[in-house]
C-alpha cells in the first residue's frame, strides 16, 4: 500500500469537493462534524478523502510514496 501524505492547510476546500464530488465531500464533512472541532477538522478529513478518492478517479501521478 502506497502511503499519501497531503498537506491540509493548503487545500482549497471547493476545488476539493468538485475533485471527489459531493458524496465523499459531504462523508469527510460528516465525519469531521464529529470531531471537537469540525471548523479545523475539515482542511484533514478532506485530504483523507482526497487521498482515498485518487487511485478511483485515475489521478495516480499525484500520489508520492514517502516511504
Amino acid at each position: 500500500m502506497t502511503r499519501i501524505v497531503l498537506e491540509p492547510y493548503f487545500l482549497h476546500q471547493e476545488q476539493v469537493r468538485a475533485l471527489i464530488g459531493p458524496r465523499r465531500a459531504e462523508a469527510a464533512l460528516g465525519r469531521a462534524s464529529g470531531s471537537g472541532a469540525p471548523e479545523a477538522a475539515a482542511p484533514y478529513a478532506l485530504a483523507e478523502a482526497l487521498a482515498e478518492a485518487l487511485p478511483a478517479l485515475g489521478i495516480e501521478e499525484l500520489l508520492k510514496n514517502t516511504q
